[in-house]
């Protein structure tokens, strides 16, 4: 796909899956890398990506999620699924890292048994919303050329025992410009993300009760000091006189009543959950920036 003949379209419902993806699995396995199919259309010299789908790596160990081992038998029974019910054509793929490398030119050969000529996209998490950058969605677009590599050297390559590597050496990724689009569904989808903007009105009355909330959490807080404070000082029997059994039944049922605190587990996973939500409004405030 030469650059001069096509145009490529990047809807943000593609970008923000690639992004919900990388999250994800970075909470849930600790995974730096993901990897999935890119679904669209293609309209004359106009190809849109609207659409992605995860594939599975497998990670035996790090080596083998370093080296993309993509589990290409389960993807092939869910896109004959996906495709019977959205009747889209196979773009390319995605993965998550810093830049192109020959491990991803390995994979891309992979992909040319699905489409033609496969695009490949690239997001890099960690220069989403960078500032000095004309393109601060962190997504690049590559297409593949072929480079003048003499057909001995591959054929030197191959006999050493470099497959893998002997069908990459005549090929390179060649960074492709790419356009955002959206249609009014896609609008709809990138405000929900963002939520719902409060008015002047409505943040004051939040002001407000969060004003109240907090006065009343603070006397709840020096209530509940005191009576941890009594129950302490009855279990080292310092507190003259003894406090009665009816007394220390009553303080036991208050006790009761308060509610346990949060595990180290649930903190984590509302910290996770918070960062997720935040990667992806920051992701959609940018996506959202370029058609104001």
């Amino acid at each position: 796909m030469a650059e001069e003949t096509i145009k490529i379209f990047v809807h943000p419902l593609a970008i923000m899956g690639i992004a919900d993806h990388y999250i994800r699995d970075l909470q849930q396995f600790g995974a730096r890398h993901v990897a999935g199919a890119v679904f669209g259309r293609q309209d004359g010299r106009g190809i849109h990506a609207l659409e992605v789908m995860g594939i599975l790596i497998k990670r035996h160990n790090q080596d083998s999620e370093a080296r993309l081992e993509l589990d290409f038998e389960s993807f092939e029974a869910e896109m004959k699924i996906y495709n019977e019910a959205y009747p889209m054509e196979l773009l390319g793929w995605y993965t998550t890292d810093a830049a192109p490398s020959p491990t991803h030119l390995a994979v891309h050969q992979r992909f040319k048994a699905y489409t033609e000529s496969p695009i490949f996209f690239l997001l890099d998490p960690s220069s989403i919303g960078r500032s000095g950058q004309d393109d601060d969605l962190g997504l690049i677009v590559c297409t593949e050329e072929s480079s003048n590599v003499s057909s001995a050297l591959m054929t030197v390559a191959a006999s050493s025992g470099l497959d893998g590597d002997a069908r990459t050496l005549g090929t390179r990724f060649i960074r492709h410009k790419y356009l955002i689009d959206q249609d009014d569904a896609e609008r709809i989808a990138v405000g929900c993300a963002l939520g719902s903007q409060m008015t002047a009105q409505e943040d004051l009355a939040l002001g407000r009760v969060r004003y109240e909330w907090q006065g009343s959490f603070i006397l709840l807080r020096e209530r509940v000091q005191r009576v941890r404070n009594f129950v302490q000082q009855a279990a080292l029997g310092t507190l003259q006189p003894p406090p009665s059994r009816a007394l220390l039944r009553q303080a036991k049922a208050l006790c009761s009543c308060l509610p346990e605190p949060p595990s180290r587990g649930l903190q984590n996973e509302l910290s996770a959950d918070l960062a997720h939500a935040t990667h992806l409004a920051l992701l959609a405030t940018l996506l959202k920036s370029k058609f104001i």
